[in-house]
This record gives structure tokens, C-alpha cells and sequence, in this order.
């Protein structure tokens, strides 16, 4: 899922790293030294003002280095729950020079050590680092705030800019439970009545989508193309219907949305055209996965059902 990216404040914030708290500490002990010096001479003087130049210097690059630095997009896609997941942040540069040895974290100091660099960021570039997150349970959260900083090129300042990306993270329930074919037997289907295939006539062809059944494919067709076609059957328009009723033999919540889920996955991997229907919601499955998931996932009790 893409999600549009905005950031509550474009304001570059700076502060000293440990090096730099380092780096203090000796200009001030230059300048001690050069003022308690006995003898004649300059020189620890004509150092540590020196040195403030170049603190300074690079102060202003560090901050420099963030400027035209914006996270453009947040792609995310749904993960069952106990899996761990992650974002991918699209950084780009709208400066016109290159930026440097920039990181992306999210904001928050839980996940403050969950971290990814970006060596280089060309003028007019982008780039898509992946932030890992920790597993969860089963929810629809918010798409954690972020934080893109830097410490080039002295290594004594860390500046940083906020963003917080609209959208949101789907985690939804474990596929566990019983295999389709359990379910189809019930209903009193069989695989190919539910547009799987099988020995049954051929009414078309169509391009070749991502899910079909290798035994689908047109091989013919796609000699004569140089497509890959998928065969239309006779059955295609069949459908099974998963409902929250289907389940009524699992006593718990929990085991029956991981049981949706887990139908739902059968009925992907075999290419089946399905349903899901869920309180009020009726989403066709192969074209509304996302919101399949996002449904098994934000689902609270059973009176969401009904």
C-alpha cells in the first residue's frame, strides 16, 4: 500500500553529538592553556580560534545536509500477525547537491536502534530504505513518525528533520485452521465449481495475472503473442463465499478470523475467485485483498458480524 507522506514541520533541529560535547571541552582547555601560558606566543590562541572556525563550518554543513531532504511516499503492505514488517521510505533531494551519509529511524525511542543508512543522496534522486519493525498482534496502527538525520561530515553535530506519514500498518490474523478443501466439501463444491479449473470447456483467453495456475496458461496463445494468456473456463464466474457463519464450528474469536485467513490464502495460491463477507462489508477477494485483511485485521467482536 503507498501512503502519502507529510511532515508536521520542515524546521532542521541540531544539537551536539558526544564528539562534539568532546570537541568543546578541548577548545576550552586550548583556551585555559593559552591563558594561564607563562611565556610569549600565541599559538594555542591562534588554535582554538581555528578550531571554533571549523566547528562552526561544520555546523552549518551538518544542518546544510538536510535541506531539500523529504520522505515522498510510505509503502507498506499487510503482514500476518507474529511476523515482523517493515516500511519502505522513499527519501528524495530536491537541493542541488548531493547529500551525504544520511539514516532514517522512526521516531519514537522504543524503536530508537531500528535504523537504515543512505550513503548518498544525488541532486534529483531518491532512494527506498526498508525500516524493519517488530512483530505484532493483530490491529490496523498508525504508520510510525520518522526521523531522517545526520552527523556529516565532522561528526560533532546531529541534525534532524520530523515527518509524519500519513496511512497506516495491517497486520492481520495468522492463516491457521483447516485446508479450502475441507470448507468446499462442506459446501458441497468442488475446486473446479469454484473456478480453479479442471476438465471443462474454454471460453477465452485473457492476460495472464499474477495468481493464476501455471496449468491455466495458454501456451499456444502465447507463442503466437508473445504474451502470456490465461484461459477463461466456463466456471470463471463461480465464486466461494467466506463468511463469518463458515466458521461456526471454532468457539474462539481469534481462531476463526485465522481461520478466514487462512482460506483466503488457499483460495489465492490456487487461484480461486472468492468472496469475503464480513458484517456488512462484501469484498470480492482477488480485487480487494487489501481491504480483505484490513477487515480479518481490524475486526473487534462478534457483534461486528452481524
Amino acid at each position: 500500500m503507498r501512503l502519502r507522506a507529510t511532515d508536521g514541520s520542515r524546521q532542521i533541529f541540531i544539537f551536539f553529538t558526544p564528539a562534539g560535547i568532546v570537541f568543546i571541552l578541548f577548545v576550552i582547555g586550548i583556551f585555559m592553556a593559552g591563558r594561564f601560558q607563562t611565556g610569549g606566543g600565541g599559538l594555542p590562541w591562534i588554535l582554538g580560534i581555528a578550531l571554533i572556525v571549523a566547528g562552526l563550518t561544520g555546523m552549518i554543513q551538518t544542518n546544510d545536509n538536510l535541506r531539500g531532504v523529504e520522505v515522498a511516499r510510505i509503502d507498506s503492505e499487510p503482514v500476518p500477525a507474529g511476523e515482523p514488517t517493515s516500511i519502505k521510505v522513499t527519501l528524495t533531494n530536491s537541493s542541488d547537491t548531493t547529500r551525504h551519509n544520511l539514516r532514517v529511524r522512526p521516531a519514537s525511542r522504543k524503536f530508537w536502534k531500528i535504523s537504515r543508512p543512505v550513503e548518498s543522496l544525488e541532486t534529483g534522486g531518491h532512494t527506498q530504505p526498508a525500516i524493519p519493525l517488530p512483530a505484532s498482534g493483530r490491529g490496523v496502527f498508525p504508520c510510525p513518525k520518522l526521523l531522517v538525520s545526520t552527523t556529516y561530515p565532522l561528526n560533532i553535530c546531529f541534525a534532524w528533520k520530523r515527518f509524519a506519514p500519513a496511512g497506516e500498518i495491517v497486520v492481520y490474523p495468522e492463516p491457521r485452521g483447516f485446508p479450502l478443501h475441507v470448507f468446499l466439501k462442506n459446501e458441497g463444491m468442488e475446486a473446479n465449481e469454484a473456478g480453479a479449473g479442471g476438465e471443462e470447456d474454454v471460453t477465452g483467453i485473457r492476460p495472464f495475472q499474477s495468481g493464476d495456475l501455471p496449468s491455466r496458461v495458454d501456451w499456444r496463445a502465447a507463442a503466437r503473442t508473445g504474451k502470456i494468456m490465461t484461459r477463461i473456463l466456463e466456471s470463471e464466474n463461480a465464486e466461494i463465499v467466506l463468511t463469518w457463519e463458515s466458521t461456526g464450528f471454532l468457539p474462539d474469536t481469534e481462531d476463526r478470523l485465522r481461520q478466514l485467513s487462512r482460506w483466503i490464502d488457499d483460495c489465492m495460491s490456487a487461484g480461486l475467485r472468492f468472496r469475503l463477507q464480513l458484517g456488512s462489508a462484501s469484498l470480492l477477494g482477488r480485487d480487494q485483498l487489501y481491504s480483505c485483511r484490513k477487515a480479518l485485521a481490524a475486526f473487534k467482536d462478534a457483534g461486528d458480524s452481524k
